[in-house]
């Protein structure tokens, strides 16, 4: 079953718990993970992430080994500041493909705003190490070296 979220545009500083439970439950069994998909990501261009994140956590829940439905979930969970529940995203991502080095990236984001610096650099340079397996990684490294350069 598939389930429609509607948010409110009420933008104030409150906890990830309250921001969702601001979001009303409707029953909508027509969407598929496609469509569903589609509106977290329309969500989250309109920058209302706690309504992605409901989409996104639903898709996660229901599709555990679709990889984007967890760094979608992971990315929403960031940009809402949930930093230590965004790292847990990450790292299950992660585990569903060990050689991409954009969740440690991703990771070491996290950290750094946690105020885990060593752990952040760590990240960092593990993510850089990794992104030498594929030609296709060395964007994830060139912003892995500016962060690292920064940090």
């Amino acid at each position: 079953m598939s389930i429609h979220y509607k948010a409110t545009h009420h933008r104030e500083n409150t906890s990830l718990t309250e921001k969702l439970a601001r979001l009303a439950v409707h029953d909508n069994g027509s969407l598929d993970a496609k469509q569903l998909y589609a509106r977290g990501y329309q969500a989250w261009q309109e920058e209302n992430y706690a309504a992605a994140l409901v989409d996104f956590s639903w898709l996660a829940l229901n599709y555990p080994y679709e990889r984007r439905f967890h760094l979608a979930m992971a990315g929403a969970l960031q940009m809402e500041k949930e930093y230590i529940a965004a790292l847990a995203c990450y790292h299950y991502a992660q585990t569903l493909e060990p050689c991409d080095p954009e969740p440690i990236y991703q990771m070491a984001i996290c950290l750094q705003k946690l105020g885990e610096g060593t752990d952040a650099r760590e990240a960092l340079q593990t993510a850089i190490e990794m992104s030498y397996c594929d030609p296709a990684y060395a964007v994830t490294r060139e912003k892995a070296n500016r962060l690292l350069a920064e940090i």
